[in-house]
């Protein structure tokens, strides 16, 4: 649905923008920092009055881009090694 030019222009805010700047508190992860399919949707709704009706189709515009897709990590990144190390050993020796 979007124009060749219109990509070039979407490429352009994505990286010029995060969804933090755009929809405050309302942006769909809790710092805002990257983009998602639900920003993104909220993104060319608002700019281009687009909106697609599969998820398929936002993964493709995110590739056309030169945006990466990428997966949450399963583990939590405020865990800290050291931590569960001294946790085990406080365990083992009880």
């Amino acid at each position: 649905k979007l124009q060749p030019a219109q990509i070039e222009e979407l490429q352009t805010r994505l990286q010029q923008y995060t969804p933090a700047n755009l929809f405050g508190p309302t942006a769909a992860t809790a710092d805002g920092q990257f983009w998602t399919v639900e920003d993104l949707q909220r993104a060319t709704e608002q700019w281009y009055g687009v909106c697609y009706q599969s998820r398929t189709s936002y993964y493709s515009l995110f590739e056309c881009c030169d945006f990466s897709r990428q997966r949450p990590a399963k583990g939590y990144k405020s865990r800290s090694e050291a931590k569960i190390a001294e946790f085990e050993e406080q365990l083992e020796k009880n």
